[in-house]
């Protein structure tokens, strides 16, 4: 019996060009990395913080933080509006002294960048810029002061530094500052008290002289 001769099968032949074609996409993509794998994870992980699926992580993201510059600037709207009506109820309060209007305060759980806006709008409230304003508080653990002068009382030559400048030596501080604000700040909160006595003192002293 004739043994069975078994030929090879004939390899299938590959378009021309399909196989070098093959090698170079191969060489040409991508591997991973360690640096792609963490991009990954934190894509991932940025996805489930947000709730959403990888490929629409970058499109939640700037959907949320849209919404968030429109809470801060809500949040802000309310605050200037706060911090209008608190300086209207200062200029409700002040008392008329020879020269002009003078308010001088106290204002708890303020900072003191608050309080010198609030100074300065209250001043705006006051009649015709004839007035001044004195205001304090103590936070974290320093006296704060400031003083805002109107506009036509800065014209008679009233400034607001020479209104603190024994203020400011009673908390252990310095005034900065000059012309139509100044703050000052120091650690002794417990002579805020006679910080504000001597503040009101030479502020009605300068009024007085700026009418002759």
């Amino acid at each position: 019996m004739a043994d069975l001769l078994i030929q090879p099968p004939t390899p299938f032949p590959f378009p021309k060009g399909a196989q070098e074609a093959a090698q170079q996409a191969a060489r040409e993509t991508p591997r991973e990395t360690p640096h792609t794998c963490h991009d990954r994870r934190l894509l991932r992980e940025l996805a489930d913080l947000l709730g959403a699926q990888p490929q629409d992580a970058p499109a939640a993201l700037r959907t949320r933080l849209a919404l968030l510059a429109e809470a801060r600037a809500e949040v802000e709207r309310l605050r200037g509006a706060e911090l209008s009506s608190a300086a209207r109820v200062l200029a409700g309060r002040a008392q008329i002294v020879p020269g002009g209007l003078l308010v001088v305060t106290r204002v708890d759980n303020t900072t003191g960048r608050r309080l010198r806006h609030l100074a300065s709008a209250a001043t705006g409230h006051l009649s015709r810029g004839m007035g001044v304003v004195v205001l304090c508080t103590a936070y974290e653990g320093r006296a704060l002061l400031v003083c805002a002068v109107g506009h036509q009382l800065r014209a008679r030559g009233v400034d607001a530094r020479d209104v603190l400048q024994e203020a400011a030596a009673a908390i252990g501080g310095t005034p900065a500052g000059r012309g139509a604000r100044s703050s000052a700040a120091g650690q002794w909160t417990d002579e805020l008290g006679s910080a504000l006595s001597s503040a009101r003192a030479k502020a009605s002293a300068l009024l007085r002289r700026s009418v002759g």
